[in-house]
């Protein structure tokens, strides 16, 4: 994703990788406590998307989304099973388990998103 957002025109020094995201819910979580996010801009596949935002929203973070376009035909099905477990999982963890990230990590500042007319 790095790269092909490079290839776009995004400078380089306005990505900034979570390397300790291993789940939605990490990514979300992370979002708000390590790098200080209120809002953020998710970009993935339409199914991870509806997850995502629903995560967001149960964790009070202002979250937009852009699909991507959906992987091949040939593991659609292999993806349909895996996201009904996921959203299953993502309920649960939200409504029930209240899951926190594997791990949370110190904060790390990203810079000022205050001016960027994305966020006003």
């Amino acid at each position: 994703m790095r790269k092909d957002l490079i290839q776009k025109g995004v400078p380089r020094e306005n990505i900034v990788c979570d390397f300790a995201e291993f789940r939605t819910l990490d990514s979300i979580i992370r979002a708000q406590k390590v790098f200080g996010l209120k809002e953020c801009l998710i970009i993935s596949q339409h199914f991870h998307n509806e997850r995502a935002l629903y995560l967001a929203d149960a964790t009070s973070l202002k979250a937009f989304a852009i699909d991507a376009t959906d992987p091949p035909d040939s593991i659609e099905e292999r993806l349909w099973w895996r996201e009904r477990f996921s959203r299953l999982t993502a309920v649960l963890d939200v409504n029930l388990w209240k899951t926190q990230p594997r791990y949370l990590g110190p904060p790390i500042a990203i810079g000022s998103h205050r001016e960027d007319p994305l966020f006003t």
